[in-house]
């Protein structure tokens, strides 16, 4: 027998292991797709929040401006304008009650269009 030679149990080892080494690789690629694809997935689950926040920071910068003009409009016209009957400011004439009352409304008015679909701009 040849000393240097590997014997045919060497050669089924060397083999073994190879295909084990294979597997292995295989194994990898496999946990790497698998975690590349949750990746993406997580990705596309961040954009899809972002959009919608972006949709709703434009509804509330349209809704800010419009309360802008209807808050304004009313101040002018509460400061500026009397009420005939008496001769007091508009404002003097609101119980803190009916205060309370429109701005719960307006409110509730806001949050009717932060809820509205997107396509019902």
């Amino acid at each position: 027998m040849n000393p240097s030679a590997p014997c045919s149990q060497h050669k089924w080892l060397i083999c073994n292991h190879h295909q084990h080494d294979q597997q292995q690789q295989q194994r990898q690629q496999q946990q790497q797709q698998q975690q590349s694809q949750l990746v993406d997935a997580g990705l596309v689950a961040a954009a899809l929040e972002l959009s919608v926040a972006l949709v709703r920071l434009r509804k509330l910068r349209k809704l800010t401006r419009r309360l802008g003009f209807v808050v304004g409009r009313v101040r002018r016209e509460v400061l500026h304008q009397t009420v005939v009957t008496d001769g007091r400011p508009l404002r003097a004439q609101l119980s803190k009650d009916e205060v309370v009352a429109i701005a719960h409304g307006v409110g509730h008015g806001i949050d009717e269009l932060l809820e509205a679909p997107v396509h019902a701009r």
